[in-house]
């Protein structure tokens, strides 16, 4: 507790503003999860290749034929759906804590490359889009 309240002062700014991201990502995220065609196409192909047992080397098809989508997020899928089932809010909580995790290493990246003041802008919108 007593490295806990100078690390709070000295990172207030950042501490705020992380506070604010976890709480718009988490929001009512039972009821305002997004769930638009990709992502519910993202999640078929997901449990389709859970049952399947088969990894998929690339992501959905997009528009053009010859392009398809990363597969990144289906994997991450597959893990969620393997680990939660297929609940939509197991996966809305999932990217929503990967979008807090990535808030703060935007944060730390931009610190170490820039300075802090363009880490808390860089942070603040990230927060807020």
């Amino acid at each position: 507790m007593q490295k806990l309240m100078p690390f709070l002062r000295a990172n207030l700014i950042l501490v705020i503003l992380i506070c604010l991201t976890a709480f718009l990502r988490t929001y009512k995220l039972d009821t305002h999860g997004i769930l638009f065609y990709d992502a519910g196409h993202d999640l078929l192909t997901a449990q389709q290749s859970w049952a399947d047992k088969k990894l998929p080397l690339v992501g959905i098809a997009s528009s053009r034929p010859w392009l398809h989508q990363g597969p990144i997020s289906i994997w991450i899928d597959i893990i969620v759906i393997a680990l939660f089932g297929t609940s939509t809010l197991s996966q809305s909580t999932i990217f929503a804590l990967i979008a807090i995790a990535a808030s703060i290493a935007l944060y730390e990246l931009l610190t170490i490359h820039h300075n802090k003041q363009a880490a808390y802008f860089a942070v603040a919108l990230f927060a807020v889009m």
